[in-house]
Formats: C-alpha cells, sequence, structure tokens
C-alpha cells in the first residue's frame, strides 16, 4: 500500500491547497496526500483509472471543499 500519493506533483487539490499553513489543511494533505489515505481519495482513484481530474476545489472525500475553508491560511 502506497505511504504516499504518487500523484500529488500534478495534484490540483494539493497544488492549490497543499502548502496551506492551517492545521487543517496540514492534517489532510499529511493523512491524505502524504498519508497512508492517498488510495481512499477520491482524485487518487481518477489518477489511478487513467482519468485527468479538472476540479481542485474538491476534498480527498470527494465533497466539495466547503466555504469556510478557502478562508484557511
Amino acid at each position: 500500500m502506497e505511504k504516499h500519493c504518487p500523484y500529488v506533483e500534478r495534484c490540483g487539490f494539493f497544488d492549490k491547497y497543499g502548502h496551506r499553513s492551517s492545521r487543517t489543511w496540514k492534517n489532510l494533505v499529511a493523512l491524505y496526500c502524504q498519508g497512508g489515505l492517498c488510495h481512499c481519495c477520491t482524485l487518487y482513484r481518477r489518477y489511478a483509472t487513467g482519468r485527468l481530474s479538472l476540479e481542485d476545489d474538491l476534498l480527498p472525500t470527494g465533497e466539495p471543499v466547503p466555504l469556510p475553508f478557502h478562508a484557511l491560511p
């Protein structure tokens, strides 16, 4: 099982939110992009099946990023 996401370099979610400093974003990135839950990520599954993801405003769970999250650093 992957310990980090092999698609992180081309992932719009990571590009947009992966370097934010709030604990919320750091935890999501640590769990899904750099941790063992990458195989549970909606974007990971799309990339793994050869599909590109044009949506970078989806959480790894597949839900849209909530409006208040956009304001977090």
